[in-house]
């Protein structure tokens, strides 16, 4: 039976860990220790950069459980990253609170001093040039008014018309997974404000 599975990878160097879970094997119809490090090598940008660094095999790989459902799956690999989160060898950088199902960010080996430094310099970068929608007050280049000026009055061709009108496909796995994690937060939510069925009385 094929399953969604949270993993633990370690870089035997540098001694820093990474949690993950992942679902997409089903699909594909791997077990997961058919598919993690043999096809899959997690989605972190940290650990990809050890995997150039140090090789592959660098790498201590651990499947730490496998599990029926998403949800479960989700909120597991959610509860050892928050597990973790004192140790400064973890490289999940955020993750979603089981507790109070908000997202939490952190940064890492960053002390509290940095921290304030950090949201301070951010927050003199972003006065007098933005607003909620990230662009107020940027303005555009020539070459980038004459781009726009010169798409004004630009229609599909028929080509493009017949291949809007053609039906959707199905929703890629990638997509769904967000759209559960999405859920499996705002059930989290719920449960938080209304109690263990999530529905208001």
């Amino acid at each position: 039976m094929y399953q969604s599975y949270v993993y633990k990878v370690t870089n035997k160097i540098t001694n820093q860990f990474y949690y993950g879970s992942r679902t997409e094997n089903i699909r594909k119809k791997r077990l997961p220790e058919e598919d993690l490090w043999k096809h899959y090598f997690t989605s972190s940008k940290k650990v990809k950069e050890l995997i150039s660094e140090y090789g592959i095999d660098s790498f201590d790989v651990e499947i730490v459980s496998r599990h029926d459902s998403y949800e479960d799956c989700f909120w597991e690999e959610q509860r050892l990253i928050k597990e973790s989160k004192d140790r400064p060898n973890r490289l999940n950088k955020a993750w979603v609170d089981p507790d109070t199902g908000k997202k939490v960010l952190t940064t890492w080996n960053e002390t509290e001093e940095e921290r304030k430094l950090r949201i301070e310099k951010m927050s003199q970068n972003k006065k007098g040039r933005f607003n909620s929608n990230g662009h107020y007050g940027l303005k555009h280049t020539e070459e980038t008014k004459k781009k726009i000026a010169a798409q004004k009055g630009w229609k599909h061709t028929d080509e493009s018309k017949q291949k809007m009108r053609k039906p959707k496909g199905p929703m890629p796995e990638w997509q769904k997974e967000i759209y559960r994690q999405k859920a499996a937060q705002g059930w989290a939510k719920r449960r938080e404000k209304y109690g263990e069925n999530g529905r208001s009385k």
